[in-house]
Order: structure tokens, then sequence, then C-alpha cells
């Protein structure tokens, strides 16, 4: 079709499978068994999955008519990541924002409080911005508990703004991954949303929850032990 370089896009349209329940809902199915939240093991499958769809998200490689651009999701939560069969899918991308070298073309704050980075309050998400959602939306579904305190709206976003997230019901490991997640400076966050959960990967296993996914060479070569 044709395209001038002189429209900017003003749709974002993804395609997708429709999908089953929602992470939120799985949550409750949880909760309703007598669980903290979702299993650690089940928990990081579904993390990673969704972590692949928003680094390819957020990779300055889609060109909407005018040279690549990244993009972001701008309101990952536990509602907007669904299983199809026994995959994570992200899905909902309406308040989508087209970021160019680090800066988004949007300046209005768009996302759902209780998971909003600092920088996206302000109405300037960048390319970190997903993954502070992802690890307050993984808190959230380990725990059943939001890492900020019910209260105002406005008492909501103050938390974030100064970074008064509170991680204190997983072990210390995990915590150190979700603060450097969620630092108020987003650049000193992972490098991607595979990172991150790599990093709570590493302190699940740790923590007992999860095994290596590796056999050890002496195993393979048949070795004694």
């Amino acid at each position: 079709g044709i395209h001038s370089k002189d429209v900017e896009p003003s749709w974002l349209v993804v395609a997708m499978l429709l999908g089953g329940k929602s992470l939120q809902a799985r949550l409750r199915e949880c909760v309703k068994e007598g669980l903290p939240g979702i299993p650690p093991k089940e928990l990081v499958s579904y993390m990673d999955e969704s972590a692949k769809g928003i680094d390819f998200l957020n990779a300055p490689q889609h060109d909407l008519g005018d040279g690549p651009i990244a993009i972001q999701h701008s309101d990952i939560k536990p509602a907007n990541i669904v299983l199809i069969g026994s995959s994570a899918v992200v899905c909902d991308f309406g308040l989508a924002r087209i970021l160019s070298r680090n800066q988004v073309t949007a300046t209005s704050a768009a996302g759902t409080p209780a998971y909003m980075a600092p920088e996206a309050i302000r109405g300037k998400p960048a390319r970190s911005s997903d993954q502070y959602a992802l690890a307050v939306t993984y808190y959230h579904l380990r725990t059943g508990t939001l890492p900020v305190n019910d209260g105002s709206l406005w008492e909501v976003l103050d938390a974030h703004r100064h970074g008064n997230l509170e991680f204190g019901l997983v072990p210390d490991a995990e915590q150190d991954v979700l603060r450097k997640a969620t630092e108020l400076d987003w650049e000193a966050r992972f490098d991607s949303c595979v990172d991150l959960v790599d990093a709570l990967r590493e302190a699940l296993r740790g923590e007992g929850h999860t095994k290596p996914s590796f056999v050890p060479q002496s195993k393979q070569l048949g070795a004694p032990g």
C-alpha cells in the first residue's frame, strides 16, 4: 500500500488468537486453593514467555513507515497476560507507546497505576518501563499482594514516584532482583525483560524452587557420581 512519511501512524494492529484465562484469573484459582500465589516454578515459565514478547515489542525494529522504532506496551499487568493453551501471551495493546531513541512521541500518562513505572507516570515511558511493570506483576502473582499499600490513587502513584515499593513477602535474593528491575533510574534496570526473568530464575533456584535446566557434563558422559 501507499504510506506518506508526512503522516504519523495512529494505529498499532496486533493480530492474535483469542486467549483463555488471564494470569489474574489463574492467581485467583491458586488463592482459592490456599496458596499465596501462583507456584514459583509455574510462574517463572509464564514470566519467561511474557518477557520474550515484551522484549520483541520493545526492540527498535518495528518500521511503521519512517524507520525502525521501539514500542512500549504501557499496560503490563496480570489481567493483560493470558494463557493460550499452556503458554502465556501479552495482550491488550490499547495503550502502546511508540519510542524513538528512548523518547516517547506521546506525552500523556497511560497504564494501570499499581504497576506503572515512575517515568510512565510522568508521561515519559522509556525502554525499561514495561520491565518495571513486569516486575510488579511478578510480585503480585507470586504473593497475591501488590508492593504498594492500598490507599488513594495519589498514595499509590507517590509510592512509585519515590521508590517506596515493599517486596518483603519474598526472600532476599528475589527482593534484590525486583529492586533492580524497579530502580527509579530506568537506565539502572536490567538490559531486557529476559535478563530480569533469568535473574529471578536463578534466585528461585537458590531457594530450591527450580532445578538447573542443564545436565552436568559428567552425567552426560556417564561418569560415576
